[in-house]
């Protein structure tokens, strides 16, 4: 398959967010979009997706893209660590190992990163076996790609994530990562919200 990644403007990120990414998450993890404009006009969003590039007719002269995912991020002004905030395949695109496809290829467009920092709800935390399965497979997916489980654990608004390290440039330890989520939170969750509804810490 032939394809492609683009760095998005921010109205393909509206567009992308509308049209998948609140049907992809659960609405208690879906930021609302003015939450995702105001970062990006702090310089602390920015997004990417990965799109095939199926020939339109027989002459194979005529290009559609198509969208396969996409990956939002969100950072800090003075963090050398990233945060994946959402990422997801299309359905019809799943199996086929692009989603591993896409998260290898962001390694090489951050750069300017240590590291990026990927939540998935606490495995401990599952109240059944079908929410235990899934989150094992999601657990699966980021080990087979050399994502690091950390000690740190975070809280938002009542629900449990267990913090993964990706490492770019090089391995954060614990800390390093409690306080890039700490310094990124701050961002997305600014003010008394962030004090009364936001945890960061170290699992001993």
């Amino acid at each position: 398959m032939k394809y492609r990644i683009e760095r998005l403007e921010q109205a393909q990120v509206a567009d992308i967010y509308s049209q998948y990414l609140t049907k992809h998450f659960p609405a208690d993890e879906v930021k609302p979009l003015k939450s995702i404009n105001r970062m990006w006009d702090m310089g602390a969003y920015r997004a990417y997706a990965m799109y095939s590039e199926e020939a339109t007719n027989q002459d194979n002269d005529a290009v559609q893209p198509t969208l396969i995912g996409y990956a939002f991020f969100a950072t800090a002004p003075t963090c050398d660590l990233i945060l994946l905030d959402y990422f997801a395949i299309l359905e019809p695109c799943r199996g086929q190992g692009l989603g591993s496809l896409f998260l290898q290829e962001l390694k090489n467009l951050l750069p300017d990163y240590k590291g990026i920092l990927i939540e998935t709800e606490d495995i401990d935390r599952a109240q059944n076996e079908t929410e235990l399965q899934t989150r094992r497979k999601r657990d699966l997916f980021y080990e087979k790609n050399g994502v690091l489980r950390t000690r740190v654990k975070g809280t938002v608004y009542g629900v449990h994530y267990a913090v993964w390290n990706f490492p770019l440039s090089g391995i954060s330890d614990d800390v390093s990562c409690q306080k890039g989520m700490e310094q990124i939170y701050r961002i997305m969750i600014p003010g008394e919200k962030n004090t009364k509804y936001v945890k960061i810490e170290i699992a001993f």
